[in-house]
């Protein structure tokens, strides 16, 4: 059992920093720094040892281990420091250099020993741009397989040119050019212990989204995206970087939930195209299907249910295994309601049910990357609702409620709870229940600022329209009382519950 690391925030607090302040002179994100004060995840030694600098103390009172911060050798994700540069002329400084000396007195160059530095007898070698020499004849792939390679000059050099006298540092520049792609392939090698934080970080997000406020989890996916963003930018191993690319994936999804619950659907695709992009980079159908599934949910929310129905079609011709496979038909489903499409609901929930025999664990990290039966029941009320088919969303939207309510509160999706009870109110309403809608709406309805979303508001909107042209119920007290209490509760804005970046 990880025991919490009291010591870390005693120290941190009293410098004093924030998290995020630490996390920034560490180099990791905020998130990180909150699991190993709060989760008791343990950092790597290249990690102890800028705490160790940023906080002024050793690793022993950190409760890392000896006085002593370096390890025996290097992290895996720690750059090598760089070694010596051995040879200063490259290969192409070399052959721009013989090119230029081709009609000089290349005997006496060629005499002279060459040192590191480049220099002879005090005098500098004539430098070139690198792509002199390949532009003074042909090019390095012209001729190849049909007449000898001669080098750059398109004939062979003259016959004064010794190159024996410069083999041993043409050789060797070409042998620095390899040495230092190693150097710099291994020190952009990521280590286990990081991938495995970054998988721990996006799992622990995904489900937090289930039901903690998003103005405290919105900055930190960001920067846990904008580190990802770096470790991709210099990272060369294909294996990281499809693992990277699918965690990074799941961090722009993320952001654009959050970004279409704060009611900027804009952003949300912005979002969902970068994510596009990770899924195609990572090779995952999975990461597919769930970001077509994605902009399918905010098509559906922007009123486009025939571009909603076509990302659901596109994202159906990947061979997800996971709840994606089950998600994507009762999008449709949903997406028929709105288009007054019966037969089309009928069948995308069959398919839905099908679907949900069929699936297997994935790649992703669980939380609101699953779907469970409970959020299928949901979008079939979604659909029923948008139909005024107050029977049937009742039974679906009852159905729904009662799942959620058996879900660990932890686990529970708390706007998807709201937004069934939403539904109910209105089926109830369209029985002419006026009575039962007010109960189902009063749990929704003193939810606190911090838990509002635009499905939420938008479910309460389509409640209130229909309230106000209830040909019965319109005029009554009752309804005036709730048509004040959604007015209110849809006028607060949500983006502003955002810190300041």
């Amino acid at each position: 059992m990880r025991i919490p690391n009291t010591r870390l925030r005693s120290l941190r607090e009293q410098v004093p920093l924030t998290q995020a302040e630490l996390a920034e002179r560490v180099g990791v994100a905020e998130l990180t720094v909150r699991r190993w004060e709060t989760e008791g995840l343990r950092p790597q030694p290249a990690h102890v040892r800028s705490l160790c600098s940023a906080l002024d103390v050793t690793p022993a009172e950190l409760g890392y281990g000896t006085d002593d911060p370096a390890p025996t050798e290097p992290a895996l994700d720690t750059p090598l420091d760089e070694p010596p540069r051995l040879f200063v002329l490259d290969a192409r400084t070399l052959l721009a250099a013989l090119s230029a000396a081709r009609s000089a007195q290349p005997s006496a160059w060629l005499s002279a020993t060459l040192d590191p530095t480049g220099e002879r007898g005090g005098t500098t070698h004539p430098v070139l741009k690198p792509s002199s020499a390949l532009e003074a004849g042909r090019s390095l792939g012209e001729g190849v397989g049909s007449a000898p390679y001669t080098g750059t000059w398109g004939s062979p050099p003259p016959a004064e040119f010794d190159l024996r006298g410069v083999k041993g540092n043409a050789l060797m520049g070409v042998a620095d050019e390899s040495a230092r792609f190693l150097r710099d392939t291994e020190a952009s090698r990521i280590g286990s212990l990081t991938l495995d934080q970054l998988d721990a970080d996006i799992r622990w997000l995904a489900h937090a989204y289930l039901n903690q406020p998003l103005a405290e989890l919105f900055f930190p996916t960001v920067q846990l995206r904008n580190v990802i963003f770096t470790l991709l930018e210099r990272n060369r191993y294909p294996e990281q970087t499809r693992q990277l690319y699918l965690i990074c994936g799941q961090a722009c999804l993320l952001l654009a939930k959050a970004s279409k619950d704060f009611g900027s659907l804009a952003a949300a695709e912005t979002h969902a195209r970068t994510a596009w992009l990770c899924a195609e980079l990572a090779d995952n159908h999975d990461l597919r299907a769930w970001v077509r599934g994605y902009q399918a949910l905010s098509a559906y929310w922007d009123g486009r249910p025939a571009d909603a129905v076509r990302f659901v079609e596109d994202g159906q011709r990947f061979p997800a295994r996971g709840t994606v496979a089950l998600l994507l038909p009762s999008l449709h489903a949903r997406a028929a309601g709105l288009m007054s499409d019966t037969r089309a609901i009928t069948d995308a929930l069959v398919a839905g049910d099908t679907a949900g025999e069929q699936t297997q664990p994935d790649d992703l990290a669980g939380g609101i990357f699953l779907f469970p039966a409970a959020e299928q029941a949901l979008y079939a009320s979604d659909a029923y609702t948008a139909l005024g088919d107050g029977t049937q969303a009742e039974h679906h939207a009852r159905r729904a409620i009662a799942q959620y309510e058996t879900v660990p509160t932890d686990d529970l999706f708390l706007d998807n709870l709201h937004e069934a009870q939403c539904n109910l109110a209105t089926a109830f309403l369209d029985q002419d229940q006026v009575e039962g809608a007010a109960e189902a709406l009063r749990p929704v309805l003193t939810t606190p600022p911090q838990h509002r979303s635009l499905p939420v508001t938008a479910g309460l909107r389509i409640f209130d329209r229909r309230l106000l042209a209830h040909s019965t119920a319109g005029g009554t007290p009752l309804a005036s009382q709730l048509h004040d209490e959604i007015t209110e509760f849809c006028a607060h804005p949500l983006t502003p519950q955002l810190p300041t970046a």
